[in-house]
């Protein structure tokens, strides 16, 4: 925790009545983020399939089968 005059000292321009400091967080671009998951995950083989509603599931002997409508309906088997 920091009081009002410690804060001051790190930023004047900040009016505060009290604050902490973090020096293990920060801001991120969560957009970037997102997007380096996403290409990690396409490197493993997995797809993004977006507005895409589930319409039905059921388990089999392979795994999971997934039925899945939108513009590009597809099925999908998750292997056990």
């Amino acid at each position: 925790m920091l009081s009002r005059n410690e804060l001051a000292e790190l930023e004047p321009e900040v009016l505060s009545i009290a604050g902490f400091e973090s020096p293990s967080t920060g801001i991120i671009d969560s957009h970037a983020l997102m997007l380096a998951y996403l290409g990690d995950a396409q490197n493993e083989g997995a797809s993004l399939a977006l507005n895409s509603p589930v319409a039905a599931g059921r388990i089999t002997g392979d795994g999971i089968v997934l039925d899945v409508g939108g513009a590009e309906p597809m099925q999908i088997v998750c292997a056990a």
